[in-house]
């Protein structure tokens, strides 16, 4: 799965239900020191259900990070920040 991470291509809804299945701002979801794996797992469903609407969070907790995110094991930058534009 190639996923584009841009949030601002993202709805205030599905801002909204990423903050309520993190349990936290998206600011402080990807801050310095956070645990990152529910937020990174909540963001690539929430991106990935828009060209694959059946896809459920159970889909994404089965890949392999290396599956959608390659940057991030090869020291390419990653950044799902807001106002960022980051291709996974």
């Amino acid at each position: 799965m190639d996923l584009t991470v841009d949030p601002d291509d993202l709805t205030f809804d599905e801002l909204e239900e990423f903050e309520d299945l993190v349990g936290t701002s998206v600011d402080d979801a990807f801050g310095t020191g956070q645990p990152r794996a529910k937020a990174m797992k909540a963001l690539v469903w929430i991106m990935g259900r828009m060209s694959n609407p059946e896809l459920t969070l159970a889909d994404v907790g089965a890949m392999k990070i290396s599956e959608v995110m390659p940057g991030e094991l090869d020291g390419g930058p990653v950044d799902p920040a807001p106002g960022s534009a980051s291709k996974q």
